[in-house]
Formats: C-alpha cells, structure tokens, sequence
C-alpha cells in the first residue's frame, strides 16, 4: 500500500515526505527503551505486544534492530529498537495504533 500525501501541482519544501509505503510483514516501534534496559535487548530477543484497540490479544515477535544512538525525549534518554510481528497480518491492526511491548528476554 502507498500513500500520497501531497496534491498533484503541489509546491513541496525540502525535506517533506512525499510517499508513505506500508509494507508486510507488521513492525513496531518503540521509542521508550531507556538506557538502563536497552542494555538487555538484542536483534534476536523474544518480546510480547498488546495493542490498546486489542485488549486480549498478546502477539509474539522478535526484535528486530535495536539503535545504537540514543535521543532525548522530554530530558529521557531513549532508544528506538524496531520489532516484527509473529502474526500481525491476521489481526485488525492500523498504523498509528498504541501498543506495548514487554521484552522477554
């Protein structure tokens, strides 16, 4: 799936986003590893995820990647690890939906 997120004609600055492209399988993001637990996350790394929309599913995945710089987040230090979803394709899931991830491992 793409999405075209300027107008035909449209006069666009540098550095805007012209397309987003959604691809399979479903990813998520969490930004909110703080530097005393991205110590303990590693590509590999079971997880668990729960989406606010569904409250009784719990989906396993596997992380991914995991930053190795840090940003700062209203005075926190945090990391951005990326993960994939066992069995997201079979569920209702949106982009932009809130979930947690607890890692596992």
């Amino acid at each position: 799936m793409a999405l075209l997120d300027v107008n035909p004609g449209e006069l666009v600055g540098a550095g805007t986003p012209l397309v987003t492209i959604a691809a399979q399988p479903w990813q998520v993001e969490t930004t909110e590893l703080t530097e005393l637990d991205v110590a303990n996350v590693v590509p590999g790394g079971e997880v668990l995820v729960r989406f606010d929309a569904l409250p009784d599913v719990e989906v396993a995945g596997t992380v991914q990647r995991v930053a190795l710089t840090a940003q700062n987040r209203n005075g926190d230090v945090v990391y951005t690890a990326v993960i994939a979803l066992a069995e997201g394709e079979k569920l209702p899931l949106r982009w932009g939906m809130s979930a947690e991830v607890d890692f596992t491992d």
